[in-house]
């Protein structure tokens, strides 16, 4: 005797599942095919797994280059004791003449996405959970530039922000914005901010409310402080610092679900690094910014990856080595210190995003 289940306990049923069981399922009839790949069903799906009480759900990636004799090998590991391999990176992402020399650089990763670089004005969107990518199209503009990727609320649409210092202009900038629903690049204009604009832009944006953040050293107003680039609204604005910051080197970087900025001296061999991290507790409100924590330390460190579950801080360190800072003990721990390279960390939940998307590739 065959039992019927009403629709709507199949959807409860369906939505708890995993991206990789979810996809054998969308074979089982023509219905379970169209619910799984709907834009409803995805965002859904997404939801639940992004709130708070599933942090479970979600994982620390870790990428990692390998030296091979037909080149870089590219793979995305779990950041666990073992550093277990996720999945390794196709090499489809690269034209034919490239893929024994192309150089990769995550841009950023949001909702199951990953935003890649392949060098010079290549873009990928990648979910390697459904095993799809969007290539992007060729930009407005021909110059060298650096990228930002974040979403957009609202609007329900991931978003690939590229900026460009025009020729013999140091102060002058040129922006662009990639949307995943319009599929195509639209200018924001030619716009002025501080000097050194994209050179100062070396570090993952910290993507929060929206919006991707990063320190710009003087600004236009003369100072320190905080550039973002709101991806709803599409524009740009600048935040100050906490007031009473008195180290010149700082970065953002994301401390669960707000805006927090590492500041530190230069070390030396007799003068180790002095550390601070401020959290801004009030999205936007400057009086909000409260200090989490000082350490001191001898490691001479690039900047932050990310925040893990357990309460440390990854740190990328000079030769590519990872060392995770215990911020109550503050006791060292030493990730990596091989030969390769770590390049990009940052938390990644497995997502149904770009299943249902036309223009996606599938492998």
């Amino acid at each position: 005797m065959s039992v019927h289940f009403p629709d709507e306990i199949i959807d409860k049923i369906l939505v708890r599942l995993d991206p990789k069981s979810l996809i054998k399922f969308s074979a089982v009839c023509k219905s379970w095919r169209s619910l799984i790949k709907s834009p409803t069903f995805i965002h859904t799906h997404l939801s639940r797994t992004i709130q708070p009480n599933n942090q479970n759900d979600s994982h620390l990636l870790l990428l990692v280059s390998t030296k091979a004799d037909t080149g870089m090998i590219y793979s995305f590991r779990w950041d666990n004791p073992e550093f277990s391999e996720y999945t390794r990176l196709i090499d489809r992402f690269a034209d034919n003449e490239e893929r024994s020399a192309w150089y990769l650089n995550v841009v950023g990763t949001c909702n199951g996405l990953v935003c890649l670089s392949l060098g010079y004005n290549k873009l990928r969107i990648w979910n390697p959970s459904v095993r799809r990518f969007v290539i992007l199209p060729s930009p407005i503009s021909e110059y060298i530039a650096r990228y930002a990727f974040g979403y957009d609320s609202r609007n329900n649409d991931y978003k690939v922000l590229r900026t460009v210092n025009l020729p013999g202009q140091t102060e002058c900038y040129q922006a662009e914005i990639w949307s995943l629903a319009r599929g195509s690049w639209k200018s924001l204009g030619v716009g002025s901010t501080g000097r050194g604009f994209l050179s100062e832009l070396i570090q993952q944006p910290a993507l929060v409310n929206d919006a991707v953040h990063w320190v710009q050293l003087n600004t236009t107003k003369g100072e320190n402080g905080i550039m973002w680039f709101d991806m709803v609204s599409e524009s740009f604005g600048e935040t100050r610092v906490p007031q009473c910051v008195t180290k010149m080197l700082m970065l953002t970087f994301r401390h669960e679900e707000n805006l927090a900025l590492l500041t530190w001296d230069s070390a030396s061999e007799y003068h180790p690094c002095s550390y601070d991290i401020w959290v801004m507790k009030e999205y936007g409100v400057q009086e909000s910014w409260t200090k989490l924590f000082s350490a001191r330390h001898k490691e001479f460190i690039i900047r932050p990856l990310c925040w893990r579950n357990s309460g440390e801080i990854v740190f990328k360190m000079f030769g590519g080595g990872l060392l995770s800072l215990d911020v109550q003990t503050e006791q060292i721990k030493y990730l990596t210190r091989d030969g390769n390279d770590c390049y990009f960390l940052d938390y990644y939940v497995e997502s149904l995003v770009l299943l249902g998307e036309a223009n996606a590739i599938s492998y």
